[in-house]
């Protein structure tokens, strides 16, 4: 299965989606965690931006708080 013009087929859409949820998931994590102030949300932002998955796998294992986000 081609997607339209762009020549995806269905092992790459899910190699992609398997990439770019838990980046957005994270980013959203970051936005509405209400334990960090927003110069540390600016500064995890930058860190995932710029560091990928390995931005990512920091903030799980290190920068995350424990309070429940959205309270």
């Amino acid at each position: 299965m081609n997607l339209l013009f762009i020549n995806i087929g269905s092992i790459e859409i899910v190699f992609l989606l398997l990439g770019v949820l838990p980046f957005f998931y994270t980013l959203f994590h970051i936005i509405y965690n209400k334990s960090l102030n927003v110069n540390q949300k600016y500064i995890w932002t930058f860190i995932i931006l710029i560091g990928s998955l390995l931005g990512i796998l920091i903030y799980w294992l290190w920068g995350r708080k424990n309070e429940p986000i959205g309270t």
